[in-house]
């Protein structure tokens, strides 16, 4: 049996289409077809690819000689969930229903300091007839009771989404025509997410023109409290509509297994996990070596950013290995 003879009968033995199958691996119909008619060959990252969708080994999949496959030990997986239509539909409400709760959450954490701020502010104005003291116990003790509101909100979104983790988490088929509905979906959403984001993160930008205007014209410590707090609106209402728009899209990605949750995405994420897990404990300890060691927390805070972009450069030398070493 050929390559190409396996490469069809694999494909049906999982119940995919020549384009259900190049979506799984990022590429056009056209490339699956090539080489099922046996004009062309796959790249041998393709052919890994191949082997890890199909679950098996790369040395039965590529042996001409041989019949049957080898299941892929490394890999342990069962035979991929089919998806029915109100499983999408129950994926897609409770995702709306957890970003919902989230994006709320998120805006209070941030909205959390805005009574502290008004109060101080009106104290400066003298508004109120309070001290300081009493104007920041009051502030502190409202931002956490807003912030133990806030965390409850998170623990209660992420209740029942182990229920729903699979599918962000491992690969699954659609029963017939869900696909095609769930691409019309995203097709028409497309224009609202860019519409909607482009005006949040133009919000987020805006945000900051407060507390310049503050700065430029030498206001008040009363109006820049003031200024302060309007900032902080700003983005409390920029990021939550950022959370909203952006979950509704990656939702339906997550569904059509495409973009982030692509088969060639998710081996990536899991190989960038393995690094992360060794990588991150080592910064913390780190950080807390050196801030303990000179009590310089104002300094040691570097630690972090510098850490992401290493991790970022990290990632590269990986993924520019990794894929030299597919080439060979």
């Amino acid at each position: 049996m050929t390559l190409a003879e396996k490469i069809i009968k694999l494909r049906k033995e999982n119940g995919w289409s020549q384009e259900e199958l190049a979506d799984r691996l990022d590429i056009t119909r056209q490339s699956v077809s090539k080489w099922e008619s046996a004009t062309s060959v796959p790249e041998l990252n393709k052919i890994i690819l191949l082997a890890d969708l199909f679950n098996v080994t790369v040395d039965s999949l590529v042996k001409e000689d041989t019949e049957g496959y080898e299941k892929n030990d490394l890999v342990k997986k069962n035979e991929f969930r089919k998806i029915s239509i109100d499983e999408a539909k129950e994926f897609e409400q409770f995702n709306i229903r957890k970003t919902q709760i989230i994006a709320q959450n998120v805006m209070l954490c941030i909205y959390a300091f805005i009574p502290l701020f008004l109060l101080l502010a009106l104290r400066q104005g003298d508004i109120f007839k309070l001290s300081s003291e009493v104007s920041v116990g009051i502030g502190l003790a409202s931002s956490f009771i807003i912030v133990s509101i806030a965390i409850r909100g998170f623990i209660t979104a992420g209740i029942n989404s182990t229920d729903y983790r699979f599918m962000e988490k491992q690969e699954f088929t659609l029963e017939y025509g869900i696909k095609e509905i769930y691409r019309d979906k995203l097709r028409s959403y497309r224009l609202t997410y860019s519409r909607k984001l482009s005006f949040s993160i133009i919000l987020l930008l805006v945000s900051v023109l407060p507390l310049i205007l503050s700065g430029i014209f030498h206001f008040s410590s009363m109006i820049a409290l003031f200024m302060l707090t309007l900032m902080l609106l700003l983005i409390g209402g920029s990021v939550s509509q950022i959370i909203r728009t952006v979950s509704k899209y990656k939702t339906y990605q997550c569904i059509l297994q495409e973009g982030d949750y692509s088969a060639k995405v998710r081996l990536e994420m899991m190989r960038y996990q393995k690094y992360a897990f060794i990588y991150w404990p080592i910064v913390l300890a780190i950080y807390l070596l050196w801030s303990f060691w000179t009590m310089n927390w104002g300094v040691t805070w570097l630690v972090w950013p510098v850490a992401s972009v290493l991790f970022v450069a990290l990632l590269g030398i990986v993924n520019l290995f990794t894929k030299n070493a597919t080439e060979k």
